[in-house]
């Protein structure tokens, strides 16, 4: 985790973190003072660790947690094991209260918030985390998200005909097939009429996130795409989700387009004239300890 101050464009470096975070169930408290995250980790050292520490055996329970810190590092001030990365993370209504994505009474705090006040937000599984956040950030609807949900296109009769067909054919090729059958007698059709945007408005133009509905391994999934416009809507540069890694891109409050791109963070003050001005290079840090200093580790 690093911090970017966006007035002298100065970068400190901060904690790093062995666990998986999902990006998109973290936020940070309007004041920047707290970090809410979610994390996870699958491996035997965790568990063993977590039930050392906390006396936490069920090993599913604790793969992932949700907790909240004090940016740039990741030591937790409080600790909720449970959920997954379709639960857990949440959202600031303010400086003081936490939304849980999904908030269970099955999960179990180990560490407690301390001031901060916790409300559990009911819904499991946000299918656009990302763009509810933008929208509480000032970001406004460009166009509305627009989906047709149909019934599965097959019968119990074709869907037995078939599996009977796949189980007498060739073993090797039984895998991707059941996989296709699933999708079309089970899963319902998810057909996009319309994708859904979300904009934010400089000078030069705006900024845009773009909500998609595409096919990954046959299944219907969410994808983002970010990109840049002028004042005529043509679009100035692109950004697709390809890895799973959402981009960052923002206005900040001089006006610039701020965004970060392989592994590098950029400032474009005219956007879209000029160039966008290289404020840090990050591709060559790698993993080290870094203790938190006890600021930290104070509310």
């Amino acid at each position: 985790m690093l911090l970017w101050n966006l007035d002298t464009d100065e970068v400190t470096p901060g904690q790093w973190v062995t666990s998986r975070v999902h990006t998109d169930w973290c936020d940070v408290s309007p004041n920047g003072r707290y970090l809410v995250s979610l994390l996870a980790d699958y491996s035997d050292r965790h568990a063993r660790k977590v039930e050392r520490n906390h006396g936490l055996s069920d090993r599913w329970a604790v793969t992932n947690w949700t907790t909240i810190s004090r940016p740039p590092y990741f030591t937790a001030l409080a600790v909720w094991f449970g959920g997954s990365y379709a639960g857990g993370g949440g959202w600031w209504d303010d400086d003081e209260t936490l939304r849980f994505y999904g908030f269970s009474r099955e999960w179990k705090e180990v560490r407690p918030a301390g001031r901060i006040r916790v409300k559990p937000d009911g819904f499991f599984g946000v299918p656009d985390p990302i763009g509810q956040r933008l929208e509480r950030k000032g970001w406004l609807p460009y166009s509305r998200f627009q989906a047709q949900v149909s019934a599965p296109g097959m019968s119990l009769l074709e869907a037995a005909k078939e599996l009977y067909a796949i189980a007498s054919g060739d073993a090797r090729d039984r895998r991707e097939a059941i996989g296709r059958l699933l999708v079309r007698s089970i899963i319902p059709k998810l057909e996009m009429l319309k994708p859904g945007a979300l904009e934010k408005s400089f000078s030069g133009g705006a900024v845009h996130y773009v909500k998609v509905v595409t096919k990954r391994n046959m299944w219907p999934v969410f994808e983002s795409s970010w990109r840049i416009v002028d004042t005529e809507g043509d679009i100035v540069r692109e950004w697709r989700d390809k890895s799973a890694r959402p981009q960052f891109l923002e206005v900040d409050h001089r006006g610039r387009v701020v965004f970060g791109d392989e592994g590098c963070l950029w400032a474009w003050e005219d956007c879209p004239k000029g160039k966008p001005k290289l404020v840090a290079d990050l591709r060559e840090n790698r993993f080290s300890n870094v203790p938190p200093p006890p600021w930290a580790l104070e509310w």
